[in-house]
């Protein structure tokens, strides 16, 4: 596949933002944080998101896509996109705080000869108010397939509505 079809995929799965390094005990203090949400009854972004994502391609063509993402209690990220052949997007997310929250995924596209290039989609994320709906900025670097030689970087938003047990 074309890097370019990549990064717009990846982009379409996930948008997000690097999370930087940090110590085990400030990892803990925000896992108690989204634990206390929970028991207080409010949301956290932990669960299943339908996301529309909006892409800006480095030729400033703009597209969107839509990806299912999960969120997981303890920081992890598994999703896929509904379009374009890439793998499945797996990442991390962390709370910076209140509604707040950083993400970073990471995904393959794939040709005939296997890996083509790697995305990594760095996004910041504000969860609603109700707690069924985030949205917010991403960046995508796209790289050799190995992350350590730079293609492009692109840019977009997106958009996810949370999804519920239907009654």
């Amino acid at each position: 596949m074309h890097w370019g079809l990549a990064l717009f995929a990846l982009a379409c799965s996930l948008m997000i933002s690097t999370v930087p390094a940090q110590p085990v005990l400030a990892q803990a203090a925000v896992e108690s944080e989204d634990a206390q949400l929970r028991q207080a009854g409010q949301q956290s972004i932990e669960g299943t998101w339908l996301v529309t994502v909006s892409v800006i391609s480095p030729q400033g063509v703009a597209s969107s896509f839509q990806a299912l993402q999960t969120y997981t209690a303890d920081g992890r990220i598994i999703g896929t996109t509904a379009q374009l052949g890439g793998s499945p997007h797996h990442g991390e997310w962390r709370s910076t705080g209140g509604s707040q929250y950083l993400a970073t995924i990471v995904m393959w596209e794939f040709d005939d000869n296997g890996p083509s290039v790697m995305l990594r989609v760095r996004s910041s994320l504000t969860l609603s108010g109700d707690g069924d709906s985030f949205g917010g900025p991403f960046e995508v670097d796209v790289t050799t397939p190995d992350g350590r030689i730079p293609i492009a970087t692109t840019t977009g938003a997106q958009e996810g509505t949370r999804i519920t047990v239907d009654r």
